[in-house]
């Protein structure tokens, strides 16, 4: 018996001390693969613009990119769209519920398709004078020094970086901050998405920082990975949960899409637009711009720095239903995309003329390469915005020439 417990000893031993070293080999196995994910991690985070798809302002991402693929076989197709169960009412044809009426008039203005690619129409030249003409001081500086309330504010949600085959860059942005002083916006919310720390826009968004025009929120934590909710609505509702009373409107727009009136182009637009909506017994919490897509190969960016002058030709009917919303933030229970959560009042589609976006999206659709036919027969010529190109170049002295056309991406 004895002997038996003696020879028994040393195999228990044995093993006891195989468990252990089985243990202690999991945990190496296991820490080894925790280092490399996160050296996969960290490659991926300054490496993202290799591998992220071509977005419009942050723009957009991987997931928003493909549902917007989705949507390319319905271009000119939506129309009387209907948002469900959130109190959306399609005024294609009338608007009532204690609001004015107004009629949406989708009439194409020309009267046959211009088989052309983008070509501009008689432009005024940029100014080269330092001065700052009187006239422009009513919008060009709309903002400094403001504070709140205000009436109408914007919140972007934007990543600039190099790989970008949309060339959004920094330029962009200044002038798409530019255009909505110009329309009328006084404040501007900047989410910024960078991955690494070069793509950072704060040191170029300091004048209009210093100026009480843009609130910086560096929103690099929230960027990668990218998604619709986690790092676009995030941004959305950030916005509205602390400057929601700041301001009676609120428009999520990105630095491609231009809000712009058929029927006003003069400065301060916005503002007398959404007026309308303000009398005491109106119900709007919401109001949405139709997408038009102003689509071919852009016009050379040296000899037309400004987005809004390379491309001239667009969709000729709103082209998809992915609207963007201009809100009362008071309204809402919660942020999306392009329809809010309404809590109190209804939202609606403006008519095309009254309010619509101009989407310069370029030549996603024909992989970046020439105009087709197929786009071309898609899409008609329209000098309309000619009037605010005229003007922002007439006025480019008030940021300096360099601020405004000079391509940068930080």
């Amino acid at each position: 018996m004895g002997s038996c417990m003696m020879e028994a000893a040393p195999l228990f031993v044995r093993m006891v001390t195989g468990k252990k070293l089985i243990r202690k080999t999991c945990i190496v196995i296991l820490l080894a693969v925790c280092v490399m994910t996160k050296l996969v991690l960290w490659w991926i985070s300054n490496n993202a613009e290799l591998l992220l798809p071509a977005n419009t302002a942050f723009v957009g991402g991987r997931t928003r990119e493909r549902r917007i693929k989705q949507d390319d076989k319905h271009l000119i197709n939506a129309e009387g769209i209907r948002h469900d169960g959130r109190h959306l009412v399609d005024v294609g044809r009338t608007m009532t519920r204690n609001g004015p009426a107004l009629v949406a008039d989708n009439t194409d203005n020309s009267s046959k398709t211009n088989y052309s690619s983008n070509s501009p129409p008689a432009v005024i030249n940029a100014t080269t004078s330092e001065t700052i003409d009187e006239s422009c001081l009513k919008w060009c500086r709309r903002g400094d020094g403001a504070k709140p309330p205000y009436y109408v504010v914007a919140v972007l949600l934007v990543r600039i970086y190099y790989a970008d085959k949309a060339k959004l860059t920094t330029r962009e942005m200044i002038q798409w901050l530019q255009y909505l002083r110009y329309i009328g916006v006084e404040h501007v919310y900047v989410y910024d998405a960078y991955v690494n720390k070069k793509e950072s826009q704060r040191s170029v968004l300091k004048m209009f920082i210093d100026d009480d025009y843009v609130t910086y929120i560096d929103w690099s934590h929230k960027a990668y990975p990218y998604s619709i909710r986690g790092t676009q609505v995030a941004a959305y509702q950030d916005c509205i949960n602390k400057w929601g009373r700041d301001s009676v409107w609120q428009a999520a727009i990105d630095i491609d899409e231009y809000p712009f009136s058929v029927n006003d182009t003069r400065e301060n637009f916005l503002p007398r637009i959404l007026k309308q909506f303000d009398t005491p017994d109106s119900e709007v919490a919401e109001v949405t711009m139709q997408n038009y897509l102003f689509l071919g190969k852009p016009l050379n960016d040296t000899k037309h720095p400004l987005l809004i002058d390379r491309l001239w030709r667009r969709t000729k009917r709103h082209a998809n239903a992915l609207v963007k919303p201009i809100y009362k933030p008071t309204r809402l229970r919660g942020a999306q995309v392009h329809h809010n959560y309404i809590r109190n009042g209804v939202s609606i589609n403006l008519p095309d003329k009254l309010l619509r976006m101009n989407h310069y999206w370029g030549a996603r659709l024909q992989n970046w390469g020439d105009d087709t036919k197929e786009i071309l027969d898609k899409t008609t010529q329209d000098s309309s915005m000619e009037v605010i190109v005229n003007e922002i170049q007439r006025c480019e002295a008030c940021l300096g020439q360099d601020s405004l056309y000079s391509k940068r991406w930080h």
